[in-house]
């Protein structure tokens, strides 16, 4: 996420390119030592976050008060080299970098704290706050440049987290390789059946669709897997097969939701 005016495809091949052909130092591991649990993260996370009303709510002011853990497991994944990385599995990479950019995400809240959105951060997703593979980049490098890029996985936009209320809730677990696809996919059902988020609105005359920008910003990620938007939200916002056969031939209005970009700290 960068901002309130997203364009619809920003891709970082370029920057990606650079990164990726920069050199690896010697202080990264070697083998492969990784926990693949990511056992640290999924630690932190369920005993500083809660659920309430569909949302979740980081507890920053604690994390803020003891923040070793938090970077004691961003230096675990800052120890992997790049060429473990690539030796790596897919759903082993793309766990690996969705955690990342949440933690850092996380991180980049506590460098600020206290603050009352991710907006009252300079240029907060161009900042160069993570540290991977011995290279200081930026959140939107992170996720254009090597997650979007490198994986045809539009799901990955309800499992990333910009610390915003809008934003689809960060998961109160780490992602997990072995179970990827059950998460993606019910991080993906939960934001979509949250009728805060997304929701559908039936008159006599028309059915209307309420959907997060999310959609908007983001739609041609959803084209080349599902076919478009309104096929990937249709089996997942509504349980009347007759919505669903609407939504899917798109014949309905559909109209974009309003973003707050309020901080999720309790």
């Amino acid at each position: 996420m960068d901002g309130m005016n997203r364009p619809r495809k920003i891709v970082g091949l370029l920057a990606a390119m650079v990164f990726f052909l920069a050199g690896t130092p010697l202080a990264t591991l070697s083998v492969d030592t990784f926990d693949h649990s990511h056992r640290q993260w999924d630690a932190l996370l369920k005993e500083y976050t809660r659920s309430k009303d569909g949302s979740t709510w980081v507890d920053y002011r604690s994390l803020s008060k003891s923040p070793s853990r938090l970077t004691g497991y961003l230096q675990e994944l800052g120890s992997v080299s790049r060429p473990v990385y690539e030796s790596w599995q897919p759903a082993q990479q793309l766990a690996f970098l969705i955690n990342a950019y949440n933690a850092w995400t996380i991180q980049l809240i506590l460098n600020h704290y206290p603050i009352g959105s991710i907006l009252d951060i300079e240029e907060p997703w161009k900042q160069p706050v993570v540290r991977l593979w011995g290279q200081a980049i930026s959140l939107d490098l992170l996720e254009h440049g090597l997650i979007r890029s490198e994986f045809d996985e539009p799901r990955i936009h309800f499992a990333v987290n910009c610390a915003a209320r809008s934003c689809p809730p960060l998961r109160m677990e780490a992602f997990e390789p072995s179970r990827l696809e059950e998460q993606l996919e019910d991080s993906a059902r939960q934001f979509l059946e949250d009728e805060q988020s997304n929701r559908v609105e039936e008159g006599s005359a028309r059915v209307l669709v309420h959907l997060s920008r999310i959609f908007e910003w983001y739609g041609d990620d959803f084209r080349s897997r599902y076919g478009g938007v309104l096929p990937f939200v249709a089996p997942r916002i509504s349980r009347d097969p007759q919505i669903k056969s609407l939504i899917r031939e798109g014949k309905v209005e559909v109209r974009y939701l309003e973003y707050d970009w309020g901080l999720n700290g309790q």
